[in-house]
């Protein structure tokens, strides 16, 4: 977790800091990437979750929420950052390249699914459990229809 929030300093610090002319290029892309190494596996594992686990529980969708609203923010951030233009000798031009600023809002648009998600987990409604039992005991019956014996079926 250390490690998440000092990430989160450097890209902030460097998303808010001034830029001057020669530092245009020097760079420049570093907090989207740097953006995108905390996000990427972040929201992969709430994603991998998402899609195996069918009815998460209320602990899942809290911290689902918790963590992937700041990355979202974050995401915002770098996302402004990317989009800002530098000033170089009078012409203006995208301190990140294309494909960073595409990258950006892509991932700011997973992790707001994420964090949307995990607000409707929370307060959609909880499907009651059926009355029957899982597993059920069952006549097994020969061809003549004599009782052999008994199975167990069921969800298992």
């Amino acid at each position: 977790m250390k490690c998440l929030g000092a990430v989160m300093v450097v890209v902030l610090g460097t998303v808010a800091s001034p830029r001057s002319a020669e530092a245009c290029h020097t760079l420049s892309e570093l907090p989207v990437w740097m953006y995108g190494a905390v996000a990427i596996p972040v929201n992969g594992g709430f994603t991998v979750v998402n899609l195996i686990v069918d009815e998460p529980r209320r602990g899942y969708a809290l911290a689902e929420t918790l963590v992937t609203a700041p990355i979202a923010l974050l995401g915002v951030a770098a996302a402004r950052y990317a989009y800002s233009e530098c000033d170089e000798g009078g012409s203006l031009y995208p301190v990140a390249g294309r494909g960073a600023r595409i990258f950006t809002l892509g991932m700011v648009g997973w992790s707001t699914a994420l964090f949307a998600h995990g607000i409707y987990v929370l307060v959609r409604p909880r499907s009651k459990p059926s009355a029957a039992p899982a597993l059920v005991p069952v006549p097994i019956s020969s061809e003549g229809g004599e009782l052999i014996g008994f199975g167990i079926s069921g969800r298992f």
